[in-house]
């Protein structure tokens, strides 16, 4: 077991780290509106843009597991060089500049370049592909939280709860990376430190 004060010091790193440093790296421009459509066959965005789409909000659910469908999202908010896209549908998604595929979505990544196509003034049109699955299917590990077991298990596990245009700081971003990465050494080094001493008690 880690030490006690560790234990502590690394808790107090860790809010830190949650409550301050990560914010930073990202500040909110503007939500995007959302639409959605599901779809039964492999299209083209473009052909995915003559769909009709349905309005949606943060918060809903889709599904069943294995449904694809098309995210379309419009904002007439300016864009910059710093200007990034964060989406979260809950499920693995690809950002496409015209027909092209441009970034991906998942449960490690929320943030993606704004495609250089769009930049400026005037209204902003994404599409996005999703398909309701996660990196390894559609089934929960043994060692998920029981809120990850439920919704999989559920008929829409698909779960819209990010949409938005952002400024991205890189310099927070660096000092957030940095920062985590020793947090995990020391906790790491803490516990070998502790396991040997056990092992020669």
């Amino acid at each position: 077991m880690i030490d006690r004060e560790l234990t502590f010091l690394l808790q107090k790193y860790e809010t830190f780290e949650r409550e301050v440093l990560s914010p930073a790296v990202y500040k909110r421009l503007a939500p995007f509106n959302v639409e959605w459509c599901t779809v039964d066959r492999d299209l083209r965005a473009s052909e995915a843009a003559a769909l009709a789409f349905a309005s949606v909000e943060l918060g809903f659910r889709w599904g069943p597991a294995w449904q694809r469908g098309w995210f379309r999202l419009r904002s007439d908010a300016p864009t910059g060089d710093t200007t990034v896209v964060r989406f979260d549908c809950g499920t693995e998604a690809l950002l496409f500049d015209g027909d092209r595929p441009w970034h991906g979505f998942d449960a490690n990544r929320d943030a993606a370049p704004l495609p250089a196509s769009t930049k400026g003034e005037g209204l902003i049109e994404l599409l996005i592909e999703a398909e309701c699955m996660h990196p390894w299917g559609v089934r929960a590990f043994t060692w998920d939280m029981s809120e990850t077991h439920k919704r999989w298990g559920s008929d829409d596990p698909g779960h819209l709860t990010l949409a938005e245009l952002a400024t991205f700081n890189e310099e927070a971003w660096r000092l957030d990376t940095a920062f985590r990465f020793a947090r995990q050494l020391l906790a790491d080094a803490g516990l070998r430190s502790t396991t040997g001493r056990l092992c020669q008690s």
